[in-house]
């Protein structure tokens, strides 16, 4: 008890789908005779729980589920929108891992100065836990999946208005339109001299960008009909990525030939074509026991990255990212080298006459065009040296851009529970005894009230059935309990998009990180996770 990981029950990712597996599960519980099973998990495994209870009725064998899930994604309201589940257990322990260990990274950027730290954290669905970490550490740049969805590029909307015509691309993050969203906090950071930082970025968000999106449902779709045809797996069939393309080029060849089939086209092959061999083979990676997608087999981060780095790198060309260096700095050195700062500054910095942090002109991107810049100033005649000193200061404002990336997943499970997470768990335990005791079946313990005093928690049980709504699981609609993702008219939410300027810290000063501190077990710390707090703030009044 009070314990990280599940040592004594262990973990598995069996999916009880089928008439022999629920005739199986039957027969176990007879044999050992129980009057009920307890369900401990996700989305899944509660799922699970339904059918088995309804399964089992008649043979007077009980079934529970609790909710357990780091992702966050079990949450449920009634019809009045009042929280009946608020989260699930686990989720505030892994939230505060992930939190103090970024927020490590962030003493770490703040102490060398010369890394991006890309933090990817679980949530293959919902951006519950970026969104906790967020509130919780204060990164500089944090990707919400769900913000993505409703995007609309205004500037290409400008333009199309402009033009009289109508620009459908402009509605839908791309993942080229979100690595330069990043670039932009990138870029403003560096023009005050902070080349390093945070960012973090959920493990699902590529769910959340329409291209890649597409590309899922349609892979889905191909494999699973694939294996529905034919005797052999899809992934056995076609071990490598190499025969994986061809078969998808084959298909491709059948769209020109027959007009009737759309499923993969020759655009489709084109476009997955462009993207890099790691990412398509992630694409075409084999989906879990349940169907899923395995986001965390992609390397999201290193697809963003390498987007990020391509267009950092055309900003450069183009004199837009630049490191800012500070005035105090380019005087003292200057002076030191016999040359007048007055004369100087003004022909090298875009901003010499303002601010603490100096920016060299757009013009300048080498130092050919910083010596042509001298020598229009008249500062530098053909046939003379550039001066060293200029030269040292002109390196010094020429940014690097270098990453170390990081994956914070299942490891978050194991950590010692938080004294929220410890309290939460044994009342769900006891919650789930006393539905067994009074005869339930069929239902999820939850606790009401988890944002209010101890006092005012109240036990109940939560009937799954209704929770749940029809999926493409392996290419068919199946039953499961429906997914919570993040709220983006909470007061959660809306804080942290008040804040992100400020976390962003694109200005001169430090940065706000925030150090959530080493997690307690004794005490009378109430801690709870932030999401939950700042929701409760509006919380629909109890009738």
């Amino acid at each position: 008890r009070n314990l990280g990981g599940f040592t004594m029950l262990k973990t598995g990712r069996a999916k009880i789908d089928s008439r022999q597996k629920i005739d199986l599960s039957r027969r176990t519980c007879k044999e050992l005779k129980l009057d009920a099973l307890v369900i401990v998990g996700g989305d899944d495994s509660n799922t699970n729980a339904a059918f088995l209870a309804q399964e089992m009725f008649d043979d007077g064998i009980q079934v529970i589920g609790v909710p357990k899930t780091i992702d966050g994604d079990i949450q449920v309201r009634d019809d009045n929108g009042h929280l009946l589940c608020a989260v699930s257990f686990g989720f505030h322990t892994a939230a505060r891992a992930f939190a103090n260990a970024i927020a490590g990274l962030s003493n770490d950027a703040s102490s060398d100065i010369k890394y991006y730290h890309v933090c990817k954290v679980m949530g293959r669905v919902a951006s519950h836990l970026a969104l906790e970490v967020a509130l919780q550490a204060h990164p500089n740049i944090t990707v919400i999946g769900e913000d993505l969805v409703d995007f609309v590029d205004e500037e290409r909307m400008g333009k199309a208005r402009r033009d009289g015509t109508t620009d459908y691309t402009a509605y839908g993050m791309t993942l080229r339109h979100l690595s330069r969203i990043i670039c932009e906090g990138i870029v403003k950071r560096a023009a005050v001299g902070k080349n390093y930082g945070v960012i973090v970025i959920p493990e699902g968000v590529l769910e959340f960008i329409n291209e890649v999106e597409v590309f899922i449902m349609k892979l889905n779709t191909i494999i699973a009909e694939y294996n529905r045809t034919r005797d052999r797996d899809f992934h056995s069939a076609f071990p490598s990525l190499e025969q994986k393309l061809e078969f998808l080029h084959r298909l491709a060849q059948r769209s020109r030939d027959d007009a009737s089939f759309k499923l993969w086209n020759t655009r489709d092959e084109d476009l997955f074509n462009d993207l890099p061999e790691f990412f398509q083979e992630g694409l075409l990676t084999e989906r879990d026991s349940h169907g899923n997608f395995q986001f965390s087999q992609i390397h999201t981060e290193r697809v963003l990255m390498g987007l990020v780095h391509d267009y950092l790198n055309i900003l450069k060309e183009k004199g837009r990212y630049k490191l800012g260096i500070r005035r105090d700095y380019v005087v003292k050195t200057l002076r030191k080298s016999g040359l007048d700062p007055e004369r100087y500054g003004p022909a090298i910095f875009q901003n010499y006459g303002d601010g603490d942090y100096l920016l060299t002109k757009g013009s300048i991107i080498s130092a050919k065009t910083l010596r042509q810049e001298l020598e229009r100033a008249g500062l530098l005649q053909p046939q003379d040296p550039l001066p060293a000193a200029v030269e040292g200061i002109y390196k010094k404002t020429v940014p690097s851009f270098k990453t170390q990336e990081h994956f914070y997943g299942y490891d978050g499970r194991g950590n010692d529970p938080t004294r929220f997470d410890c309290i939460y768990t044994y009342n769900l335990g006891l919650t789930a005894f006393s539905l067994i005791a009074n005869g339930a079946t069929g239902q999820m313990t939850a606790i009401r009230n988890l944002e209010r005093s101890f006092a005012e928690w109240e036990p109940i049980g939560i009937p799954i059935a209704p929770l749940m709504h029809l999926e493409d699981r392996k290419g068919k609609l199946a039953l499961v309990l429906e997914k919570a993702l993040v709220d983006l008219g909470s007061v959660a939410f809306n804080v942290f998009k008040a804040h992100q300027a400020l976390w962003l810290a694109a200005g001169p000063g430090e940065d706000h990180f925030r150090r959530p501190g080493p997690i307690r077990c004794d005490g009378n710390d109430e801690d709870r996770p932030i999401t939950l707090m700042l929701n409760a703030l509006t919380a629909p009044p109890r009738s």
